[in-house]
């Protein structure tokens, strides 16, 4: 799905018109009415003009939001499938502290990947979780 989805990113970033970016989300099966406002993003950013620290660092590969400070890209519920069913028009979104369905067992809130440690093998991953408002680690 993540191809797919850096594919109709770079067309729409290659498209010549809004008629163009229409039929391109037409073709991804999305909401042809967003083709308007996506144009107007599109032709804005080929605009020369000096990039803002939040640009700079999504081009520099960090991540997109924040979820403590921004809170979901499009929907907030534990366990939705941001990539997949939840209809954010948005490209894929990564997060400094991505949010998770584990809960807090002090507060019951939300907990949020506080650090990882990648082993060779992914099973072996070490994640600690962190939670947003009473600070509880584990």
């Amino acid at each position: 799905m993540k191809n797919r989805s850096n594919d109709l990113k770079t067309n729409v970033l290659r498209a010549q018109s809004q008629s163009e970016v229409a039929d391109l989300l037409k073709e991804a099966g999305m909401d042809e009415t967003r083709a308007e406002s996506l144009w107007n993003e599109v032709r804005g950013s080929r605009e020369s003009r000096e990039l803002s620290r939040d640009e700079l660092s999504a081009v520099s590969g960090g991540a997109d939001r924040d979820w403590i400070t921004d809170g979901c890209a499009a929907t907030v519920e534990p366990n939705s499938l941001c990539r997949t069913n939840d209809a954010c028009w948005k490209w894929d979104v990564t997060y400094d502290h991505e949010p998770t369905s584990v809960t807090c067992p002090h507060c019951g809130s939300y907990m949020y990947v506080a650090k990882i440690i990648y082993a060779t093998n992914p099973s072996d991953d070490t994640v600690w979780y962190q939670c947003p408002k009473c600070g509880y680690r584990e």
